[in-house]
């Protein structure tokens, strides 16, 4: 282990058997999930005492802690002590250290994929089972009322989120690195369309014909010609997707979002630096809410607009310039191993998918507050870090 030798050494064989769990519990468990962050953590304190050093790598890690200190400066200058303690939701994007001090060799990295695509396909045949079969309920629904499935994640777009991203490392590595990883793909993409989202299915559809143009001009028009396929998965399996895909085109009833941006707009012209503080912009939902022209008081169901109006003018421009800055690194990093490296180079692409599906969800979503969102990414781009590491230590 050339690289920070004595990093990652103490804990290599439990932080494998973690990496596997972690992949299980992804669509499993959020509990199961934090618990695994957990123990991750706990080793990692472990280790930093026994060594007396205290790294955090890879250092571009600081770019979320950067994005959380704002939050917490937005909260004080706006009198929100109390949600202060909200910048703990930096806790999400652990995994991604976590994970990426470690080193990890293909074989690990492979049975991790197998055993990640692997748990979700097969919760995807039982929920098709469970809602077309009548095939009991095992803890909890995975669909709402309605029939969009949420998985255990109990919201069809967390649900979404998190399988966009699953879906997009799935497509890297069926078209970079081994076409056997396309097997998974039919049920993976199932579990999309039945969430019924329209955020990440534009996002995926989008990702997916840009990671396709990288492959070839033959890959990119059939990527091209696969989104009237998905159009008509998404149809079939998720027929509130049409009525709530009309609701948009409708000049009538433009739709709740629509609603949600332009107060969030409203406030911002009046908050335009420190915006209303982290948190806090629910506050200034609750009156319409209360006159019933909003759903709830959650966000602003944009990631944009969520940063310009609880952040400010910086906040929004942290998150874009994070957004551009870990699409530009994974795609040069693609670049330089797509040849010597399949694998690495696979996953690269990959996380550019990732990172451009949630660019693109977010603009119709706030998906940087979702939990099982970020750690399956972070997860990602930590197991990324692992293999770059073990590839670099062998050259």
């Amino acid at each position: 282990m050339s690289e920070h030798s004595s990093v990652g050494r103490d804990f290599h064989g439990a932080m494998v058997y973690l990496l596997y769990m972690g992949a299980f519990f992804s669509c499993i468990s959020i509990a199961g999930s934090n618990g695994v962050i957990v123990i991750m953590t706990i080793l990692f304190l472990i280790e930093s005492f026994r060594n007396r050093t205290f790294q955090i790598n890879p250092k571009d890690f600081s770019i979320f802690a950067v994005i959380y200190g704002w939050k917490g400066v937005t909260t004080i200058a706006n009198g929100a002590f109390k949600a202060f303690w909200e910048i703990r939701e930096l806790w999400d994007k652990f995994p991604y250290f976590l994970i990426g001090r470690y080193q990890f060799d293909s074989s690990v990295v492979n049975k991790t994929f197998h055993i990640m695509f692997g748990t979700n396909a097969f919760l995807i045949v039982y929920s098709l089972f469970q809602k077309f079969a009548g095939f009991p309920v095992i803890y909890s629904d995975l669909y709402t009322e309605d029939f969009r499935l949420i998985g255990y994640f109990g919201h069809p777009l967390h649900y979404g989120g998190f399988i966009s991203l699953v879906i997009m490392a799935c497509v890297g590595l069926a078209l970079f690195y081994n076409s056997r990883y396309s097997w998974y793909l039919p049920f993976l993409i199932t579990g999309l369309a039945l969430s019924g989202s329209r955020s990440y299915f534009i996002g995926v559809s989008i990702a997916t014909v840009i990671v396709c143009f990288f492959k070839s001009r033959k890959m990119f028009v059939a990527g091209l010609a696969a989104i009237p396929t998905f159009f008509l998965i998404f149809s079939a399996l998720s027929p509130s997707f049409l009525e709530r895909l009309a609701k948009v085109t409708n000049s009538d009833d433009p739709g709740l979002r629509f609603r949600y941006w332009k107060i969030a707009w409203d406030t911002f012209k009046e908050h335009p630096f420190f915006g209303v503080g982290y948190e806090q912009f629910t506050y200034y939902l609750t009156p319409f809410y209360q006159q019933g022209l909003l759903s709830n008081t959650a966000h602003a169901h944009s990631l944009y607009l969520e940063e310009l109006v609880e952040g400010g003018v910086i906040g929004m421009v942290l998150i874009i310039g994070m957004l551009v800055y870990f699409i530009r690194k994974y795609y040069r990093g693609f670049k330089n191993e797509e040849e010597q490296n399949p694998l690495l180079g696979a996953i690269y692409i990959g996380l550019v998918g990732c990172y451009f599906c949630i660019a693109i969800g977010g603009i119709f979503e706030y998906n940087f507050g979702a939990a099982v969102v970020w750690i399956q990414l972070t997860f990602l781009m930590g197991l990324a870090e692992g293999y770059r590491k073990m590839s670099v230590s062998t050259v």
